[in-house]
């Protein structure tokens, strides 16, 4: 009887080596137009790490230039300092056959136009906001606001105030305030008088949109402005009646 011996086999396995995935920290940015922001890699902590950049442009964290090695920068945390112009823009690295992608967006001031408005009571006026990251929140202090789209609002003077503010505030907490004046009638107190040769009377007057021209047919007059009131004095050399 043959007896046979067990033969051991060995089979070698041979696994792939699979690289851990990369970041960049932070991934999303929200940012000013002219400002910069220190990118890190996280997932690598040695290599080439080669950065690729639309617009804008790349320095040290310490603001130097960055080194090169075989065209690509040795330093895992780089400043990335944004363009100009407004807009959405990705940042790339890879290292060590991995890659990663931060996606910047970049915004302007927040502005409205018109900066100032000067309105008549009860009248409506168009505002526009530019630049910020939407959307936007509008507030009055006084008046209505009508929505005609989320950057421009038709705005409606109150009657019973002379002046007030608006509000406009976007996405990340940038403010704009604009000044509102609101134009009242012109009324002057009292309406009707009269005068004796070489006396004077005080003419109060209220509403209407400085500056205000008097206009006076005899004798002379000034035009006074005291304490946010405005007066005007008239002297008379021939008794006339003012109406």
């Amino acid at each position: 009887m043959k007896i046979i011996k067990p033969t051991l086999l060995l089979i070698s396995l041979i696994l792939p080596i699979v690289s851990s995935a990369i970041t960049i920290e932070p991934a999303n940015i929200i940012v000013k137009s002219g400002e910069s922001v220190t990118l890190t890699v996280n997932g690598a902590d040695s290599g080439t790490y080669k950065w690729r950049i639309s617009a804008g442009h790349l320095s040290s964290v310490f603001g130097k230039p960055l080194s090169l090695n075989a065209q690509a920068y040795t330093e895992k945390s780089v400043q990335y300092h944004v363009p100009k112009k407004a807009g959405n823009y990705e940042v790339e690295v890879s290292v060590n056959g991995n890659k990663a992608i931060a996606k910047i967006t970049v915004y302007l001031d927040l502005i409205v136009s018109p900066t100032k408005l000067q309105i008549k009571a009860g009248e409506t006026a168009s505002l526009q906001a530019y630049g910020g990251v939407p959307p936007f929140t509008w507030t009055a202090e006084k008046g209505q606001i009508n929505t005609e789209n989320p950057a421009k609002i038709n705005y409606q003077a109150p009657s019973d105030i002379n002046d007030t503010t608006l509000q406009v505030k976007d996405a990340v907490g940038n403010v704009n305030i604009v000044a509102i004046r609101i134009i009242t009638p012109l009324s002057v107190n009292p309406e009707s008088f009269s005068l004796q040769p070489k006396t004077s009377k005080l003419v109060n007057l209220s509403g209407g949109l400085p500056p205000f021209t008097s206009i006076v047919n005899t004798g002379s007059g000034k035009l006074e402005q005291e304490y946010g009131i405005l007066t005007i004095q008239k002297t008379s050399h021939k008794q006339k009646h003012y109406m």
